[in-house]
């Protein structure tokens, strides 16, 4: 299911497309269950890159038969890649269950990985640092690399047991 909506944030346009992976690990045997999402996320790059491959190929055309003229015309297209993965953690039991540990490795992969704790708002903030603490070693020990954004100075010294290319799960 899609979702789109424009955002306009000093002066600077960008449009969001929230896709939402309805169902997913909601089965008996949740083998595999992640492949679809990432199958549909790699699908959305091969048509990018083919958007662009052929907007290429036109324009080295035209401007060939144009003699190096412009095609300032043409219009862009859209960008269809899914260039990031809001993974929501159940915030009940200790931490990452084995069916999060294999689809936030498969889904990393191929986008920048964002991990959530759902409900987080539910927790006492003992509850929620101990719910972090599990969950940050189990990405370590996975191997699994999150979405690393700029922090500021404010924001390092929460991360700064977290090693470099692991998101923080403190932003809220």
């Amino acid at each position: 299911q899609e979702r789109y909506a424009n955002l306009i944030e000093s002066g600077f346009c960008t449009s969001l497309c929230v896709v939402e992976a309805i169902g997913f690990g909601d089965h008996v045997d949740n083998t595999d269950c992640w492949k679809p999402v990432v199958d549909y996320i790699r699908a959305r790059i091969e048509e990018h890159w083919n958007q662009f491959t052929c907007l290429s190929n036109r324009r080295n055309r035209w401007f060939c038969s144009n003699g190096g003229a412009d095609s300032s015309t043409e219009s862009k297209p859209r960008d269809g890649r899914i260039h990031a993965a809001l993974y929501f953690i159940s915030p009940h039991g200790n931490g990452l269950k084995p069916l999060d540990v294999q689809a936030m490795k498969a889904i990393g992969a191929v986008c920048n990985l964002i991990p959530v704790i759902a409900k987080a708002d539910l927790l006492s903030e003992s509850e929620l640092a101990r719910f972090k603490g599990h969950v940050k070693e189990s990405l370590r020990e996975a191997g699994i690399c999150t979405f690393d954004a700029l922090c500021s100075d404010a924001m390092s010294s929460s991360t700064a047991d977290v090693p470099s290319g692991y998101g923080d799960l403190d932003e809220e």
